[in-house]
């Protein structure tokens, strides 16, 4: 066992586990020749998400193993004293929310890429993408019962949110298509994901208010509430702007196509309105009037929707 004048040495391997978690991405090559002579990604951003993700994982928990042996030497020791204080490590907890980061960015990189990883697979790549960031976030939130830090509880909700947003392109039925005609039905499941976001976390704000005691939170979930309250502001407005990108993406150069039928017509209004109905449901429990500025621009976001969307339809009747 360290001892705690040499608590930084956990700090020392836990970055030099990430230098280990970079080396082993580094060993796919980013780019591969598939059977037609052309490139394509491969999965070196996938297996850097995945090797971040279990270095950051596995020295959250070994930190609490150690809180835990900690506590029982010192209860076997004498049984009537108050238990040790969480291990401090110098460093540790910032760097954690730094990998943190670094890992969202992954995720939002592969939104753009249309989760092309697995040789095609992209379905199990977007599942894997979902879980790493629910189950990353997740355990930046559970360390904070050991220490307090702003920068956990940020980039812990806000990693689980990107993996709930991902998570419906896992399930929504999109037809195999190259990423470019793939990515607005995509953004389709991303927008959804959103307005589930948003109701999550307005619905766990009311399930944690119940743990407060005159107003004084006394646990780590009460301590949450406020972040929890503001990460379902964000996911909104995620939602909006991956909502707007939806709508003009088949217009952008070099997309060819247009992404205009009726039935992706009604499933682009479809995730507008649960984006709409999930932010005006946590505007009334939250009691915040900044969610009905949020809501006008989700209205504005599905008439522009609707409006590009339609001018190739109208056009195609003449």
């Amino acid at each position: 066992m360290v001892s705690k004048h040499n608590s930084w040495l956990y700090t020392v391997a836990f970055l030099a586990a990430l230098l280990g978690a970079v080396w082993f991405a580094s060993n796919f090559s980013v780019w591969v020749t598939n059977e037609e002579g052309s490139y394509s990604r491969s999965s070196f951003s996938l297996a850097l998400l995945l090797a971040l993700a279990l270095a950051v994982c596995s020295f959250l928990l070994g930190q609490g193993v150690v809180q835990f042996i900690e506590r029982g030497r010192a209860f076997a020791a004498d049984s009537g004293s108050p238990p040790p204080p969480a291990p401090h490590w110098p460093g540790f907890l910032p760097a954690c929310s730094t990998v943190g980061v670094g890992i969202a960015l992954l995720v939002c990189y592969h939104w753009t890429v249309g989760f092309d990883a697995l040789n095609g697979r992209w379905r199990l790549a977007a599942f894997l993408v979902a879980m790493t960031s629910i189950l990353s976030g997740s355990t930046l939130l559970n360390a904070l019962r050991r220490e307090w830090h702003l920068g956990l509880v940020d980039v812990g909700l806000g990693l689980i949110t990107l993996g709930i947003c991902s998570l419906p392109v896992v399930v929504l039925p999109i037809a195999v298509a190259p990423a470019a005609a793939r990515l607005p039905q995509m953004f389709n499941g991303i927008l959804m994901g959103a307005g589930i976001s948003v109701w999550f976390w307005g619905w766990l704000v009311v399930v944690w208010r119940q743990q407060l005691d005159q107003e004084i939170a006394w646990t780590v979930t009460g301590r949450l509430i406020r972040a929890a309250g503001r990460m379902s502001f964000l996911a909104g407005i995620l939602g909006v702007i991956v909502g707007s990108l939806m709508a003009v993406w088949p217009r952008l150069r070099g997309v060819a196509e247009m992404d205009h039928s009726i039935g992706r017509i009604c499933f682009g209004v479809v995730g507008h309105l649960i984006l709409l109905v999930a932010v005006l449901w946590s505007g009334r429990i939250l009691r915040r009037s900044s969610f009905v500025g949020l809501a006008v621009f989700v209205v504005i976001s599905t008439l522009g929707f609707l409006f590009l969307r339609t001018i190739p339809l109208k056009t195609a009747a003449f």
